[in-house]
């Protein structure tokens, strides 16, 4: 006979396979997706080469569109004036080049060399990508608040800057 416990730990389990959330992305990005829409809607314009855009296209990377994270994240951008896209992985390359900024939801990190090639800004929600180098911008949260994380190299090899009243504000790699 089975333990109460495996009962339990099975129930949870197919509770969060039927949701569609992912225990792990959940861990990964730890900023409500309406924050960081609304938080790098703001910031976008404190990049001089996305400043005078008049539309922001955003093309989303992630391992599967159906994805309820994913679903959730573009339901939140879409309260901004930001244009969003959606690939996934085997999609990208062919993509990237319809888009300005490059956000990678969890598990499409070894796709950012891509990023440098074809000269697109780089985010996420995941501060360790930022930490590695892999992407420029990140939100996370430090002490419950979000905070941006900007890996400078990074943003150097994108050909991007940012402004320098943001860079006070955010924690440099």
């Amino acid at each position: 006979m089975k333990s109460p416990n495996f009962k339990i730990i099975l129930w949870i389990i197919l509770f969060l396979l039927h949701s569609g959330h992912s225990p792990i992305s959940a861990q990964q990005m730890d900023v409500p997706a309406r924050i960081q829409a609304a938080m790098y809607a703001k910031i976008f314009k404190y990049v001089p080469q996305l400043r005078d855009l008049k539309t922001i296209r955003l093309l989303v990377v992630t391992p599967t569109i159906s994805n309820m994270d994913t679903k959730d994240f573009i339901k939140a951008f879409e309260q901004t004036d930001i244009k969003i896209l959606t690939c996934t992985p085997t999609q990208f390359e062919k993509e990237i080049q319809n888009s300005d900024v490059i956000y990678f939801m969890p598990k499409t990190e070894s796709y950012t060399d891509l990023c440098k090639k074809y000269k697109k800004l780089s985010i996420t929600g995941i501060k360790k990508y930022t930490q590695e180098g892999r992407i420029s911008l990140a939100l996370s949260l430090v002490s419950d608040k979000p905070r941006l994380f900007v890996n400078i190299e990074s943003l150097k090899s994108e050909n991007f800057s940012i402004s320098a009243d943001i860079l006070r504000l955010a924690q440099l790699y």
